[in-house]
């Protein structure tokens, strides 16, 4: 729920029935207003991202452009808005987190004005930044922060073919394009193996696909080797890697029950 006053997020367990008629317990729950919450990062540090000086453990990004935090010391049931970036249009379809004791940025993927961006322990917008040279129909999608780089998927909004994987570094300087063209189709989450192998760490990537069906592709971190290793099924949830990162944990519905599968990807 939402105090209609503070404009803050209730986070009281609430229970109700999903799209798909399954029963569900939220955490943090908006009512029927334009404020659907999309990424969610745990915040590791004591000393940033603080509210009125109390640390926050969950942040959130919505579509309506705002990035609230849920401080259980200043209050266990709410969560305050820290960032509205409504007035400028944002729309968040992703947030990632660095990783540090202290100093660390927040990443908004701002689908609407095609941008990253990106605020520092305070909640202050440091800069913007993406790619000037991603053709103009695609626009930032997904973000992700992995090993001290951060990762941002493109894709063309309302579901359309092909798609961009860009590398950043925690500064907003391009790096490179990582994986580009038709295997990437509204790709959002992204996750690194653990570093098992003999060839480094590789890159999860659920790809979005129309009627809700998806598909996950694996890729090293220099763009090189993706391949499609879960094929597209209904309602399709990437998950983690095991402990010894051999094989990968995923969702999807099937015989109208949603089922945990892993799959080997060693080779």
């Amino acid at each position: 729920m939402v105090d209609a006053l503070s404009g803050k997020w209730n986070t009281s367990a609430t229970q109700g029935f999903d799209s798909h008629r399954r029963k569900r317990t939220d955490l943090a729950h908006r009512p029927k207003r334009p404020w659907q919450p999309t990424g969610i990062v745990f915040n590791g540090s004591s000393t940033d991202f603080q509210i009125q000086g109390w640390s926050s453990v969950f942040i959130f990004a919505t579509l309506d452009g705002t990035i609230s935090a849920w401080a259980p010391g200043l209050n266990a049931n709410l969560a305050t808005i820290a960032v509205d970036n409504s007035a400028n249009k944002a729309m968040y379809t992703g947030l990632a987190i660095t990783s540090k004791p202290s100093g660390n940025f927040l990443y908004a993927a701002d689908n609407t004005n095609n941008v990253i961006d990106m605020y520092d322990g305070n909640f202050t917008l440091v800069k913007s930044f993406g790619d000037p040279n991603i053709p103009s129909n695609f626009s930032v999608f997904g973000v992700q922060d992995i090993n001290g780089l951060v990762y941002v998927a493109y894709a063309v909004p309302n579901v359309g073919a092909g798609g961009f994987i860009d590398l950043f570094t925690e500064n907003g300087t391009f790096v490179k394009t990582l994986v580009q063209g038709l295997q990437l189709n509204q790709a959002w989450g992204m996750a690194a193996a653990p570093p098992w192998s003999r060839d480094g760490r590789r890159v999860a990537v659920t790809q979005f696909q129309a009627n809700e069906s998806n598909s996950i592709w694996l890729t090293a971190v220099d763009g090189s080797g993706a391949e499609e290793v879960v094929p597209v099924k209904p309602i399709l949830r990437g998950g983690p890697f095991s402990p010894d990162g051999r094989s990968l944990l995923y969702t999807y519905r099937k015989d109208g029950s949603f089922q945990v599968f892993s799959i080997d990807v060693t080779n």
